[in-house]
């Protein structure tokens, strides 16, 4: 089985208030939604030269080898999303963190299925959920390497430190 160990920069995205969503609509509501956010994710991951990769119920990953390719992306997709979200009253928490991982494929069933491993997954998941509801959560890391005026400028930095050795610094958009 092929396995590609590289840098990447993981972008999570999660949808705040999906739990009360689905519970308040139908199946076939919440299916309509899901793919409608599943369609819109993978156009812009493509767009911006990153790779869907994993789904989680209404939480979405992509990779990108480029970390200003995953700023630009996940302010894409919160555009895109905004008319949707707004309509069933949700929003998107967003992470995104630089850091190393093994690209390869699980077999079940004889079915591949793309996997990532790396703790450039944890963090970027965890930034994520401490992100608040509307923004994108940056790692200090991963912002130095975009090093744009509009990051640079930020002076509310944030951060995490449960379940790390060390603190996780970061900071919203």
């Amino acid at each position: 089985m092929d396995k590609k160990k590289k840098i990447t920069t993981a972008l999570f995205a999660d949808m705040s208030g999906f739990t009360k969503f689905s519970e308040k609509n139908n199946v076939e509501t919440v299916q309509e939604f899901l793919e409608q956010l599943y369609g819109m994710s993978n156009r812009v991951a493509k767009n911006h030269n990153g790779t869907f990769t994993e789904i989680t119920g209404d939480e979405v990953s992509f990779h990108f080898d480029n970390p200003r390719d995953a700023l630009i992306a996940a302010k894409d997709l919160q555009s895109q999303l905004k008319d949707i979200l707004e309509k069933h009253s949700l929003n998107v928490r967003m992470g995104i963190h630089t850091g190393e991982a093994i690209f390869w494929h699980v077999e079940i069933s004889n079915i591949l299925f793309p996997y990532v491993t790396g703790d450039v997954q944890i963090i970027a998941t965890r930034l994520e959920k401490n992100a608040t509801k509307g923004k994108i959560a940056i790692s200090k890391e991963t912002s130095l390497l975009i090093n744009t005026p509009e990051l640079n400028e930020i002076k509310d930095k944030k951060s995490i430190s449960q379940g790390f050795s060390h603190s996780i610094e970061y900071i919203e958009i």
